[in-house]
């Protein structure tokens, strides 16, 4: 019998493995590929560990793997405010475990903040796990563009659609002439339940004030 415990955040060393042997005289030694002796092994990083057991006569080998999570990282988003505190800011999740949580300076505990005055603004994300990483953005003090604003055709290099976000899918898609193919990302959704639709455009050289509408 093998029991393992994975590592818990990237580049942790909190992994356990447990042996038991059967047969034999009963009386068994164990011996690990990183020198380590017993059936039970804690403080463990990510890697192949190889064990022989041995009762004096017989001897046993098993090869165990431990895993480690991608690293938890975040990326943050955000438009500046302008002519009053109505800028926002994203925090997008990456690797670690889901589910993720989300703790900003101003208190808040969504992925999204809204209505933020000129400032520095930081969140600290956590995953399943309670590993963590810590992100800033800076709101700036945004100009307003008075009057309306033309679509520019089929050049997304001035505007594109930044961010989109429904069920469990959040993608950042970012400025690819449109042309990204996302067909594969897949959520189930339960009908007659209410479902936001987070939707982000991307602007590359003018300032807009952005208004967020969840359907």
């Amino acid at each position: 019998m093998i029991s393992v415990t994975n590592v818990l955040c990237n580049e942790n060393a909190d992994g356990t493995v447990t042996v038991a042997a059967s047969g034999g005289t009963g009386n068994y030694a164990f011996n690990w590929s990183n020198g380590s002796t017993g059936s039970t092994l804690t403080d463990l990083p990510a890697g192949n560990y190889t064990v022989t057991a041995t009762d004096g006569t017989l001897t046993g080998m098993a090869d165990i793997t431990i895993y480690e999570p991608l690293p938890l990282t975040v990326q943050v988003d955000g438009t500046p405010s302008i002519g009053g505190n109505n800028g926002y800011a994203i925090a997008i999740p990456n690797g670690g475990t889901p589910d993720y949580f989300y703790l900003w300076s101003n208190g808040s505990t969504e992925d999204i903040i809204e209505n933020l005055a000129p400032g520095t603004y930081t969140v600290t994300v956590s995953d399943i796990n309670n590993c963590q990483v810590i992100e800033s953005i800076e709101i700036l003090n945004g100009t307003p563009n008075n009057g309306y604003c033309p679509s520019s055709g089929n050049d997304s290099s001035n505007e594109w659609i930044h961010f989109v976000s429904v069920g469990n899918i959040q993608n950042l898609s970012g400025n690819n002439d449109g042309y990204g193919d996302f067909t594969s990302m897949v959520t189930e959704l339960e009908r007659n339940t209410n479902h936001p639709i987070k939707m982000v455009p991307g602007f590359a050289n003018s300032v807009y004030k952005l208004s967020l509408i969840h359907i």
